[in-house]
């Protein structure tokens, strides 16, 4: 039976929280536990191991009555819905709406806008799912003889097609088109799902003779395909995979995902590889914490998804020099993440699947064991890309810099330091004054702050080249000061620029009465000047330009995400939604900063 609320039970009578409490009310908290959990009787309540930390006797309760559970080993606990976002990593809305349907409870319309897109996001995933059931019978027939035998011959077995769902696209056009239009499917919605396309007055198939890996959300429904060729072919790209649809973003989408979340929970663990067959690979080696980005690099958002699971990453990329680059390159996002990242290193010849499937599944695990710190790899990795001489190492440093300013614990910054002077065999205070990157702890106040931070390095920048004030600004940079000291000292060298004053640094030297603290550490530059030598000043003002503005983003993004919180406990979900859009457009710009890309406009050469 299902329960409607009408406008009027929705809007004048039952508020959000309400509808919230009738759903918690009317599912069994026990049922759902037990979708992740195995639960046994223990006098009034339920007990089972817990899902968020890795334990041998059960220390995880289910109160039924209560309709709340709670672990006495890691101090979680919560409603049904708080326990759908934690072990099936949903979001609150996500975990309502499966809880309504579990309930049968028909949550009120949303608005007209929203209703059309949620129903051509049903419509995409329905002919998803029609052609996967399609994609997994031609596998197994006759059509399908050679991607078995390829998929055998790489050492992929029946097993592991029928978990990750495998399959294969017909040879010739019509197959997957008349079991769409049997099913019912919208054309529009298949066309959406880049199943077909339009050709003419006909229709052409995306995926012909190509081995499907389909890609999964946390619900487990297939949300796109990846589709590898078996011949190489000089036309034809080895994979293909769908576009961009309102169900799947590639650079938050990852192979195995939805598979791994299991072994996610013990382990509390993952490990990220290149390609889907590596992952295969790492599963069929009892690795079963393995996902893969699509073919792209990996990107902040896939960290974060991986986050709500685990605390530790291990990359394990190709061993040749593409895939060490694509080490290097994650360095800063998951420092920015907070991840505990680890560098499993193959031999230049192997990737993950030739590792197991020429020296078998203890290879893989061995390469886990041996596994290296993360920042550690990366010091070791910058000397072998540069060389031990002086230039090399002052190019490591700066490399460094870049990747560590994601970095926001102190002590971790301070052991990054000393490890990276032990590498490059250099004193610590050398490579401590070379990045010259602090910043302030959570519990500090701006006051208490370091002063060698991004803003003060900007700040003695203007004092030396005042024409970068006018770039700046023209870059929107005036808003990217943070502490009210140092913003207020922007305000004064800018006020001196903007009456025509050429030479900041004499102006400020013909100053009378007190100085700020700020303003000390900055005129400290005059005396010292070589520390920003001309030739490279402007570098040195991308780089920190680039560190402010994440940094204001980040702050930003901070605020939004508590209010997002606040409207979403209202139900204010329109509005919430609003603010996602700019939430997600902003870690954009994060994480185009962290790999560097300039901000278009921004008049710097």
């Amino acid at each position: 039976m299902i329960i409607r609320l009408s406008t009027d039970e929705a809007g004048l009578q039952a508020s959000f929280s309400s509808i919230v409490k009738q759903i918690i009310e009317r599912v069994s908290l026990k049922e759902v536990v037990e979708e992740y959990v195995r639960l046994e009787r223990a006098g009034r309540e339920y007990r089972g191991l817990c899902p968020f930390h890795a334990e041998k006797n059960p220390s995880f309760y289910v109160n039924e009555t209560k309709r709340f559970f709670y672990c006495f080993g890691c101090q979680t606990g919560g409603d049904a819905i708080r326990f759908l976002e934690l072990a099936g990593g949903l979001s609150f809305q996500e975990a309502l709406e499966k809880l309504a349907r579990k309930a049968g409870i028909e949550l009120p319309k949303q608005s007209q806008k929203d209703f059309s897109e949620d129903n051509r996001k049903a419509e995409i995933l329905h002919a998803n799912a029609v052609a996967q059931e399609v994609f997994k019978s031609l596998l197994r027939s006759d059509e399908g003889k050679e991607a078995r035998e390829y998929l055998l011959s790489r050492g992929i077995n029946e097993d592991l097609w029928e978990r990750f769902g495998l399959g294969f696209g017909a040879q010739k056009e019509g197959t997957l088109l008349k079991a769409l239009r049997q099913r019912g499917v919208l054309l529009d919605a298949a066309i959406d799902a880049s199943l077909i396309f339009r050709q003419g007055a006909q229709y052409g198939e995306r995926f012909l003779g190509r081995i499907l890996f389909p890609i999964y959300n946390l619900d487990g429904a297939v949300i796109a395909f990846s589709g590898r060729i078996i011949k190489p072919q000089d036309d034809a790209p080895k994979y293909l995979n769908s576009k961009e649809s309102l169900v799947f973003h590639k650079g938050m989408a990852l192979f195995g995902l939805y598979q791994a979340r299991p072994a996610f929970r013990q382990k509390k663990a993952c490990v990220i590889c290149e390609g889907n067959f590596d992952c295969l690979a790492l599963f069929s080696a009892g690795i079963e914490n393995a996902v893969a980005p699509l073919g792209s690099a990996l990107s902040i958002e896939q960290l974060q998804t991986l986050k709500r699971f685990v605390n530790k990453v291990y990359l394990m990329f190709d061993g040749d020099e593409a895939g060490r680059k694509a080490t290097r390159r994650s360095v800063p996002l998951l420092l920015e993440t907070e991840l505990e990242g680890l560098v499993c290193t193959l031999e230049r010849n192997h990737d993950p699947h030739s590792l197991w499937h020429e020296e078998g599944a203890l290879a893989l695990h061995k390469a886990i064991e041996r596994a290296t710190p993360l920042v550690s790899w990366f010091a070791r990795s910058l000397l072998e890309l540069y060389s031990k001489s002086p230039h090399g190492i002052s190019n490591a440093i700066k490399d460094a810099k870049t990747a560590f300013a994601s970095e926001k614990s102190p002590i971790r910054y301070a052991l990054y330091i000393e490890e990276l002077a032990k590498v490059f065999g250099v004193d610590p205070s050398y490579v401590r004054r070379a990045i010259r990157t602090p910043f302030v702890a959570n519990n500090e106040s701006p006051r208490t702050e370091q002063w060698a931070s991004a803003e003060i390095t900007m700040l003695e920048l203007f004092v030396l080249y005042p024409y970068m004030l006018d770039t700046f600004v023209r870059m929107g940079g005036q808003n990217w000061f943070l502490h009210d000291e140092t913003r207020r000292f922007f305000g004064n060298l800018l006020e001196l620029r903007m009456k025509g004053e050429e030479d900041i640094a004499s102006a400020l030297a013909r100053k009378d009465g007190e100085r700020s603290e700020v303003e000390k550490r900055v005129m400290g530059v005059l005396a010292c000047p070589e520390m920003y030598p001309e030739s490279s000043a402007w570098d040195c003002f991308e780089r920190v330009a680039r560190d402010l503005e994440r940094r204001r983003l980040e702050r930003d993004v901070s605020v939004l995400v508590d209010r997002m919180e606040q409207l979403r406990r209202d139900g204010h979900l329109d509005e919430e939604r609003e603010i996602q859009k700019e939430v997600k457009a902003m870690r954009a710009r994060i994480s185009e900063l962290l790999r560097g890309v300039k901000k278009e406009g921004n008049g710097v050469t």
